[in-house]
């Protein structure tokens, strides 16, 4: 995360960095968003951190795209996260296929692996149509649709104002114990 006057693009930006690997560049509340790198990690899977190699990899392709002169000083702030990626011998991280695959051992043991987490409902709805088909030929049994997609996730549609649903969950964790009436008020 740059402050925006360091990077100063006006829209988002998605470009192909010198080694083909692509990046983004998005302005956001007086800031600009820098990533991402897609490096195999081997440091401590709960808590990641930005490796050093990562961080000058950004600022090389920033300063190299739009004829900068960044450095670690301009960072203001970053995170890391880890995708599991289906191993393939000899392929480097970029070149990993981010698409799930549905793997299915001789005892029956159905594994998904890869995949994105924006997908993981319709990754969910096509493992779930798979062990439906299963039971149904093994059992004879008939199991319902899948139905998640129309399972509303929290910060999804609601059907009434914001602030009714605010003081409704507001309730709703007072009766639960995780918040007093007396902050509320």
């Amino acid at each position: 995360v740059f402050d925006h006057i360091k990077i100063p693009v006006r829209q988002s930006i998605y470009f192909e960095a010198p080694d083909k690997r692509m990046l983004f560049v998005i302005p956001r509340n007086g800031k600009t968003y820098v990533g991402t790198t897609d490096t195999f990690y081997s440091g401590d899977l709960v808590e990641p951190l930005i490796t050093i190699e990562d961080r000058d990899y950004l600022l090389y392709c920033l300063n190299n795209y739009f004829t900068l002169t960044l450095g670690p000083s301009d960072i203001e702030s970053g995170w890391a996260g880890l995708r599991p990626l289906i191993n393939k011998p000899g392929k480097k991280a970029g070149e990993i296929s981010r698409k799930d695959e549905i793997f299915i051992s001789p005892t029956g043991l159905i594994t998904i692996a890869g995949g994105k987490l924006t997908g993981y409902r319709k990754m969910a709805e096509r493992v779930m149509k798979l062990v439906s088909e299963n039971i149904r030929v093994r059992e004879g049994k008939i199991l319902p649709p899948c139905t998640t997609d129309n399972i509303y996730l929290s910060g999804g549609k609601l059907n009434r104002n914001f602030e009714d649903f605010v003081k409704d969950k507001i309730t709703e964790g007072i009766k639960l114990g995780f918040m007093h009436n007396e902050i509320i008020e």
